[in-house]
């Protein structure tokens, strides 16, 4: 089993602590009006600023990734035919995927397509630079 960061929510929930915690403070969320806690990196959507900065780094594999977020061939051809830059084929890709999933378009389904397809240090980048 890959290691974990000591805080990351997957080994608290191993340690039992399960307490939601804000996330620019660490602080626990008592109040009864209950304080807005950020969800567990994985479970965030992704926004438009994080989507490019996967697309600039998957310019070679983003087919291999769009195939792994459940797109066609024909949808990557598509793509392709729209946008003669690369980065840009792969931002109009991950920008149909989060428009056509809505809430389900979450960091953690932009994991697995990112290790499906190869890219493993790619994830790896994105998570060091966005999950505070």
């Amino acid at each position: 089993e890959p290691s974990m960061p000591a805080d990351s929510f997957d080994a608290r929930r191993r340690r039992g602590d399960t307490e939601e915690r804000n996330v620019h403070t660490g602080a626990a969320s008592n109040s009864p009006q209950g304080d807005i806690v950020q969800p567990p990196f994985l479970d965030q959507q992704a926004n438009n600023l994080q989507l490019k900065y996967i697309a600039e780094r998957i310019p070679i594999a983003w087919q291999a990734v769009a195939l792994h977020l459940g797109f066609m061939k024909y949808e990557t051809d598509r793509f392709e035919a729209n946008h003669r830059d690369v980065v840009r084929q792969a931002v109009e890709m991950l920008s149909a995927w989060k428009r056509s999933h809505a809430k389900d378009a979450t960091n953690g389904k932009l994991r697995d397509a990112l290790q499906e397809s190869g890219q493993q240090s790619v994830w790896d980048d994105y998570e060091d630079h966005f999950d505070q």
